[in-house]
Order: structure tokens, then C-alpha cells, then sequence
């Protein structure tokens, strides 16, 4: 279809980089913007591999407790 992929995960595992902008811009440095998280995994991620590197049990724990949490899961997790 000639999609491109416009979100990336990067080395560190805490930062990914968004491409956008029109097909002609694609991929200039301006059209590139970066943010940094906690965690960040890409698609080849499994569920228990994300329970286990992002701190969720730690999260549902402290929710338990009274605590407010959040978990910000972009995609379609879980749909392998």
C-alpha cells in the first residue's frame, strides 16, 4: 500500500521519534520531533514482556492503595 512507519522506538528504550508531515517533507529534520518516557517498546512486544519492563504491577499496586496511575499504551496491544 506504501504505508510508511512514523513512529519509531528508539535504542535507548525510553524515547521514540514521531516523522511526519507531507510525503515531500518525509524524513527532513524538521518534520522529525522526539520525546522521551519511562519505557517505550515497539511492536515486537509481547504482553508479559510489557507487564514486566514498565513497572505495571508496580502501577496496579499503588492504584490498589489509593494512588493514582496511568498507563499510556499506544497500538493495538495484544492483537498478535
Amino acid at each position: 500500500r506504501g504505508d510508511k512507519k512514523v513512529v519509531s522506538c528508539l535504542p535507548d528504550g525510553r524515547s521514540l521519534r514521531v516523522e511526519g508531515g507531507s510525503m515531500e517533507d518525509f524524513g527532513k529534520a524538521s518534520q522529525m520531533r522526539e520525546f522521551t518516557f519511562n519505557t517505550v517498546m515497539d511492536e515486537g512486544e509481547d504482553q508479559k514482556g510489557f507487564f514486566e519492563k514498565c513497572g505495571v504491577q508496580q502501577l496496579v499496586t499503588k492504584a490498589l492503595g489509593g494512588y493514582s496511575a496511568t498507563i499510556f499504551a499506544y497500538g493495538q496491544t495484544g492483537s498478535r
